[in-house]
């Protein structure tokens, strides 16, 4: 017990400033695990949201039934009534559980994003999110009904429409999937705009290729003949393209003013701070034997001859200018002195 108490005494304390040592990253079972929870938590929505929806069954049925202006729907097996209604509470599960499916799957990434990343996650999502309730609301009150009208109401001899409710509910689900998707057009243009950098005067050259593309995404989308519902469907295709030609406009906008702000910052001078004055000079320790220096600011008087070194041979030969204006040697001048 005293070796313990001795040696905690003797360890010496751990500082703030100390660095810590870095965490250890986690193990491919630990992202395993990880993926495990947030889907666990993704399909336990998916069911809560589809136990909800059932005591609203009538409801959603007259909302899905809507466009085909009061005309009914049949089954075709025993069972194929309690198949429909099955569907459709797990299609209302899937369309609620969206959200928490892409918020799961960015919790998921968000240790490998940076802060400008994340902020351009939250941005995209948002965005994609508005797009695509916009695009299902637009094919839901405008493109389907024309769609349904025109499908059901082919006058063809002895043959008459009957909608399966099976059927029925995969062309509907299928349209408006496909109405959610065209709108994104936004989007996928400005993720290639961040990865690769597009001219906006370029992607309008191309409007005329759009418009024969848009039309054929259309048709396939809607399969009708009826030009004024591929148009009601193209028509929004084509807005799209040019709202995500505007957004590549303002991104490289954008772009272009944060490098010209970093270039006028780097162009413009340091300041350097102003140098400290430096410390006043100390006489050197004396020689052994040697006078002690004069205080400063006052001249220095004259050493002894006895104190002044000798001067070397070489210095001794050279030539010295006297005051009468003749040359001589020092050693001549030492003589005659």
């Amino acid at each position: 017990m005293a070796h313990q108490i001795m040696k905690k005494r003797t360890q010496p304390p751990k500082t703030k400033n100390e660095p810590s040592q870095p965490a250890e990253l986690p193990t491919f079972l630990e992202h395993l695990y990880e993926l495990r929870r947030r889907l666990f938590w993704v399909v336990a929505t998916v069911i809560c949201a589809s136990a909800a929806a059932y005591p609203f069954l009538t409801n959603i049925l007259g909302f899905l039934t809507a466009p085909l202006g009061g005309q009914r729907l049949y089954y075709l097996t025993p069972i194929g009534g309690l198949n429909f209604s099955i569907k459709i509470c797990i299609y209302v599960g899937a369309t609620v559980a969206v959200p928490v499916m892409i918020y799961q799957l960015y919790r998921y990434l968000q240790p490998l994003m940076n802060e400008r990343l994340r902020r351009s996650a939250v941005f995209y999502i948002g965005l994609s999110s508005l797009l695509a309730a916009g695009g299902m609301l637009f094919a839901y009150f405008v493109s389907l009904p024309a769609a349904l009208h025109f499908l059901t109401g082919m006058q063809l001899k002895n043959i008459q429409a009957l909608l399966t409710a099976d059927s029925y509910l995969t062309f509907v689900s299928t349209y408006l999937l496909g109405a959610a998707l065209l709108f994104q057009i936004p989007i996928i243009l400005s993720i290639i705009n961040t990865i690769k950098p597009l001219k906006p005067r370029k992607l309008l050259g191309y409007q005329r290729y759009l418009i024969v593309g848009a039309f054929i995404v259309a048709a396939i989308v809607s399969p009708t003949p009826d030009i004024i519902n591929q148009t009601l469907l193209a028509t929004p295709i084509i807005l799209m393209y040019n709202l995500g030609v505007l957004l590549v406009w303002a991104q490289n906008k954008r772009r272009l003013r944060l490098g010209s702000a970093g270039q006028a910052s780097e162009a413009l001078p340091l300041r350097t701070p102003a140098p400290a004055p430096a410390p006043p000079l100390r006489p050197l320790a004396a020689l052994p034997g040697a006078p002690p220096p004069p205080p400063l600011g006052r001249m220095r008087a004259p050493l002894p001859r006895s104190q002044v070194l000798p001067r070397s041979p070489a210095r001794m030969a050279r030539p010295m200018r006297t005051t009468d204006g003749f040359v001589r040697r020092s050693s001549e001048m030492r003589a005659s002195s």
